[in-house]
């Protein structure tokens, strides 16, 4: 039964045993001799069946967003990234008007994106500091300039959301509902970079010395912040005990990073999504 208040009828969408007609004269008419009173009793329960369900006083939904990541970025980060793929999931909570043609919503998800790197050879990342060699056995430390390349960018995220959505009722399919909605919200989580060692130019560095490998040359990693603006078009189908929602939405997303790479503006990109949610 949807919480939109364009749900099926009870029994229309889905099987269920049929009632059996009880007759009995309630205690509180039986002195007015009003005659008994037939109802239908739940064969499950053996009680009157349940008013509506819960969805219809505190709605919430649950959904997964798979997308495809189109990179709209002109930074240093963004030239070398390729497109990316990733998901979010999250639940929303609604808050509907008297009529259910609208609702506003709060959404609280989590998201992860994966970006390969289409060019590796470009160092984006110059570090000026010292190296450790190994010299005669003893581990000294040498001063070096390190240019360092991106090989791929994975970014996980806690993200929070207000939007608004209407309804547009149908005949079809017992009731299906045609939505529109659209959000805005922040993101804060973090991401890491696999990166490679393109060059490094060690001060006073003798043919005899070892260089010992430094793990923060492999791996780059930032606290990163931003928002988004969205838009989706979904069908809504009311069923018994939930409603199934299911469609399309598009994002704009920019995020910010203050030490992952050298001279970065951030990363943005348009995510394409496929929606699918449950509704309690």
């Amino acid at each position: 039964m949807s919480a939109l208040g364009c749900a099926s009828v009870w029994g229309q969408a889905d099987t269920k045993p049929a009632s059996t007609p009880t007759t009995f004269i309630p205690e509180q008419n039986a002195t007015l001799n009003t005659g008994p009173k037939t109802m239908l009793l739940d064969p499950q329960t053996g009680f009157p069946p349940g008013g509506p369900p819960n969805s219809l006083e505190a709605p919430f939904e649950v959904y997964a967003r798979p997308f495809a990541a189109i990179n709209t970025g002109r930074g240093p980060l963004s030239g070398v990234l390729r497109n990316g793929i990733g998901s979010d999931f999250g639940v929303r909570s609604f808050l509907f008007n008297d009529d259910r043609s609208a609702a506003w919503y709060g959404d609280l998800g989590i998201g992860y994106q994966y970006n390969d790197s289409d060019d590796s050879g470009n160092s984006i990342i110059v570090r000026t500091g010292t190296t450790n060699v190994s010299r005669n056995g003893v581990p000294i430390s040498l001063d070096s300039i390190t240019s360092i390349g991106v090989s791929s960018l994975q970014r996980v995220d806690v993200r929070l959301a207000l939007g608004r959505e209407l309804y547009f009722r149908t005949n079809l399919f017992h009731g299906m509902c045609c939505t529109l909605g659209g959000d805005f919200g922040g993101v804060w989580g973090q991401a890491s970079a696999k990166t490679i060692v393109n060059d490094r130019n060690i001060t006073g560095l003798q043919d005899t010395d070892i260089i010992i490998p430094n793990g923060n040359d492999f791996h780059s990693s930032d606290t990163t912040k931003g928002f988004f603006v969205g838009t989706s078009v979904n069908l809504l189908f009311p069923r018994q005990y939930y409603d199934f929602n299911m469609g399309f939405r598009f994002e704009w997303q920019q995020e910010y990073f203050n030490h992952l790479v050298d001279n970065n503006d951030g990363a943005s990109q348009i995510k394409l999504m496929l929606e699918v949610g449950w509704r309690f």
